[in-house]
Formats: structure tokens, C-alpha cells, sequence
């Protein structure tokens, strides 16, 4: 059945209403930041698709934030 059984449009309501929470709750945001790239309101989330970290620095960006910056870290690149 796929997309249509029951069981997964139970469990996509379930995601769902858990992505909601996290994006609106003070304290499931804590310890998030800022995408530097784009500088949204919305921080990148480790549980959605548009998810990336900087393997050399960690800093976290949306995937399609990094990939408009050619794919390289602003952070990184940034002389120290």
C-alpha cells in the first residue's frame, strides 16, 4: 500500500506534529543556531531533509543553503 496504508499516514501525522513541537519549543531549540549562509529565523534542524554539518567545523547548515555557497563552509573559509 505504501504512502496510502494506514500505518505510515499515522506515523507521517506523528513526524510531523514532532517537527512542529521541536520548531516552536524554547527549550527543543536550545543549543540550535543560525544558518550563517541565509541567516533565517528558522534554524537548521537535525531531523529535517535541508540538513547539513561542516565535517571539518561542525557548524550546521540547510543543505540548500551550502550548496548555493558551492558547498563550502563560510566558517572554514574565513581566514583565522
Amino acid at each position: 500500500q505504501g504512502r496510502a496504508s494506514p500505518s505510515f499516514v499515522r506515523l507521517a501525522r506523528l513526524v510531523e506534529a514532532g517537527a512542529a513541537h521541536a520548531r516552536s519549543c524554547e527549550l527543543c531549540l536550545v543549543g540550535t543556531s543560525t544558518c550563517i549562509i541565509c541567516v533565517s529565523p528558522v534554524p537548521p534542524l537535525p531531523f529535517e531533509e535541508d540538513f547539513e554539518v561542516c565535517a571539518e567545523c561542525s557548524t550546521c547548515y540547510h543543505r540548500s543553503c551550502l550548496r548555493r555557497a558551492g558547498a563550502e563552509c563560510p566558517r572554514c573559509f574565513l581566514p583565522r
